[in-house]
């Protein structure tokens, strides 16, 4: 039995001698470490260029008055006959005493415009009033300046205070007076009108 007790423990002491060889040493275990490398220098900064559209609107008055223009005034042109002139609806009844040569009549709407018909050339004289005015914006209460600026060909009769304006297309002229400053009279005239002087 003392044997066999040695026998055990001799068995005891190799295993634990056994086990303390074999073991390997175990080192903690830490976490992974990350390593950043940063630049020194910053990118370079890329200017931008920027592109601005602007939009400018104007607003326009338009002026809504009846225009006399070289030609007439709307559908009432210069050198109709008495019948065509008639027939366009613009115009009032004859005015004249007498109108052996020329009738008088008003323009529908005028508020003081009239026309004169030669039974010789036909329409021959155009004359606007405030309600109305040129194809350059010239009416009556315009001022000599306004005038001037607009006609800048205008040739002056000093005597009646009166500008006259040529129109090569049909041939007549534009005639406008004016008084204290300002246009009193505006109107057309076919070339050889025969109603007035």
């Amino acid at each position: 039995m003392k044997n066999t007790v040695k026998s055990l423990i001799a068995i005891a002491v190799a295993a634990i001698a056994l086990t303390a060889c074999t073991a390997e040493k175990q080192e903690p275990v830490s976490a992974p470490t990350t390593t950043t490398t940063t630049s020194a220098q910053a990118a370079p900064v890329q200017p931008v260029t920027e592109t601005v559209h602007v939009t400018e609107t104007q607003t326009k008055v338009v002026d809504p008055r009846p225009v006399l223009d070289d030609t007439g005034l709307g559908k009432l042109k210069l050198g109709m006959s008495y019948d065509e002139a008639m027939n366009t609806g613009l115009l009032g009844p004859n005015k004249s005493p007498d109108d052996k040569v020329c009738s008088l009549h008003d323009i529908s709407g005028g508020q003081g415009a009239w026309v004169y018909i030669s039974k010789r050339i036909g329409v021959s004289t155009i004359t606007i009033s405030a309600a109305m005015r040129t194809a350059k914006g010239i009416s009556i209460g315009s001022t000599v300046d306004q005038l001037t600026a607009a006609y800048p060909d205008a040739e002056k009769v000093e005597a009646w205070n009166t500008w006259f304006v040529k129109v090569a297309q049909p041939k007549a002229s534009y005639r406008f007076s004016a008084g204290d400053g300002k246009v009193n009279l505006a109107q057309i005239n076919a070339a050889g009108q025969d109603c007035h002087s």
